[in-house]
């Protein structure tokens, strides 16, 4: 698992990325493709290491829910395969 340093020196590399890819890439990162994981800090924590705010990974993780990207249940969160 990464920690929010780690992030945070990560999103100079990616904060051009739209909100959704970053946040994807982060749950990518704490290994949510194959296996249900939680978030390990806040989302307003979450948003700040991804240079953007507490409301865009909020609607963030619902478009990926509405979408079928992201399962989300109790609290846990697993990213579900794109078909290609």
């Amino acid at each position: 698992m990464r920690t929010l340093k780690e992030v945070a020196i990560s999103k100079a590399t990616n904060s051009s990325l739209p909100v959704r890819s970053r946040l994807e890439n982060y749950l990518q990162t704490l290994g949510a493709e194959t296996d249900w994981v939680t978030l390990p800090m806040r989302k307003h924590q979450i948003a700040r290491a991804l240079n953007t705010s507490a409301e865009s990974i909020s609607r963030a993780l619902t478009g990926m829910q509405k979408d079928g990207r992201l399962k989300i249940l109790d609290g846990r969160y697993l990213l579900v395969p794109i078909n290609a």
